[in-house]
């Protein structure tokens, strides 16, 4: 009986253990059983035998009831499509790569699993880490990202020292350390809502501060009349949609910088981007990505960045684009730019089907201590046609997010040196027109009476 209580009481640890950390076991199966063995152990402990072992038997089920409540759920309408999507990205993970760090027990593992439905680039890369004393478990170091290369483009990682790991398509290192505490789905509904109370206390409390003046000069740098400097009263006096999104690294879509500890407001100005729409045919309500960081959650803090889409054009057949009129505005006040560039941007210039920043041209202004970046993709599906898409942002020299060096460098923010990998080839696109364009002109001809031919 003793061998049976720590048998439980072990099982519950290392449950919970699992559900609070980064660790888990190398196989999904391995996880299933885990949770299986522990419910099952547990009901049973405590249906025949309610005075042993009692507290574990709860901890067993308790933790056995929640780790299957989110794979249940996702089937459950109206959330069926999701978990249609998720399985066919779970059928499709597979190990890649293996990188063992030199000097110690360490091995990094890349897993890939193909693009889903409503994901972007070309597939998603899982990064765990695994110890060769322990080789059952695995350490998560990076979760399903996006990634614009083929599993056949490696290297994906590669070790900076023994407690760091580059990671390909992005600009940054990651710490490998011995555990993280990852928040559990179930404790979303708590993170939801302090979110709520922080959107309600940034709606409601207002400080006595004014928009930052600027000289005559300096006023050219703005999109749509918002620039760094203004606060979120004043941009809220153009949009009375102005939302608070997130803090710090929160899980945000419309964050651009989950690393910086700042806060990050929703911003769309449709009323003064509709005033466009004749030259701009490809507008959405909700699709017109824009975003204006501060460093307080207060309507009263001053925007040290913002960006605002600038919607997509089509692209005729010989390749002409008449640029947005906004972006025609722009460049009319700002005069030719400091750099132009050929970039690999991270982020979509509108909604996660709208393709990254392909090409980018920089304003640096000292004096009035701002940043100015147009950049532009064009997308890659064929549905619609050739579409380019556009993006204008603006930042204060002033503060950590954007410096001039990094941005003339081409680095959408402060990285750590590495060479151990290659940069992240860009997008294909595929070839224009179509092959199949004759073929199809040509069925629709034949189709026509004879007196039109």
């Amino acid at each position: 009986m003793k061998v049976l209580k720590w048998s439980v009481r072990l099982l519950g640890v290392t449950l919970w253990f699992g559900l609070l950390s980064n660790w888990s076991w190398t196989s999904r199966t391995m996880d299933v059983l885990h949770v299986l063995a522990a419910f099952v152990t547990g009901a049973i402990l405590l249906r025949r035998h309610p005075h042993f072992a009692r507290w574990s038997s709860k901890a067993c089920v308790a933790g056995g009831i929640l780790a299957m409540i989110w794979p249940v759920s996702v089937f459950i309408p109206p959330f069926t499509l999701a978990g249609i999507f998720l399985s066919m990205e779970l059928r499709s993970d597979r190990v890649i790569e293996q990188v063992d760090c030199p000097g110690t027990a360490e091995r990094a593992v890349v897993r890939y699993r193909d693009p889903g439905l409503r994901t972007h680039g070309n597939g998603q890369i899982l990064v765990s880490v695994r110890n060769r004393w322990l080789p059952f478990v695995e350490q998560e170091v990076l979760g399903p990202v996006a990634t614009y290369r083929t599993e056949t483009e490696r290297p994906f990682v590669c070790w900076v020292g023994r407690h760091r790991l580059a990671i390909a398509d992005f600009e940054d290192t990651l710490p490998v350390r011995w555990a993280r505490v990852d928040p559990p789905f179930f404790i979303l509904p708590l993170c939801l809502g302090a979110e709520l109370l922080k959107t309600w206390l940034a709606t409601k409390i207002n400080l006595p501060r004014g928009d930052e003046p600027v000289s005559f000069p300096c006023a050219k740098w703005q999109a749509w009349g918002v620039r760094p400097g203004l606060t979120i009263a004043s941009v809220q006096g153009m949009d009375p949609e102005v939302r608070y999104q997130s803090w710090g690294s929160a899980i945000d879509a419309w964050n651009p910088f989950k690393e910086a500890v700042h806060h990050t407001w929703k911003v769309e100005l449709w009323d003064r981007r509709r005033a466009d729409r004749r030259d701009v045919p490809f507008q959405w309500r909700e699709g017109y990505a824009g975003w204006a960081v501060t460093r307080s959650a207060f309507r009263s803090s001053r925007i040290v960045a913002v960006g605002l889409s600038a919607g997509a054009v089509p692209i005729g057949v010989d390749g002409t684009v008449v640029e947005p009129p906004v972006i025609q505005r722009a460049r009319h006040a700002w005069g030719p730019p400091t750099r132009s560039m050929v970039v690999q941007g991270k982020h979509p210039l509108a909604e996660s089907w709208s393709p990254p920043a392909q090409h980018a041209d920089l304003w640096v202004d000292q004096a009035c201590h701002c940043l100015a970046r147009m950049t532009w993709g064009d997308d890659a599906n064929p549905t619609y046609g050739r579409r380019r898409f556009w993006m204008v942002e603006l930042f204060d020299l002033r503060s950590d997010l954007m410096s001039a060096e990094d941005a003339l460098a081409g680095r959408e923010r402060p990285v750590r040196p590495s060479t151990c990998l290659t940069p992240a080839p860009p997008p294909a696109l595929p070839p224009w027109p179509p092959p199949s364009m004759p073929a199809v002109e040509g069925r629709r001809a034949s189709r026509r009476p004879a007196s039109q031919r």
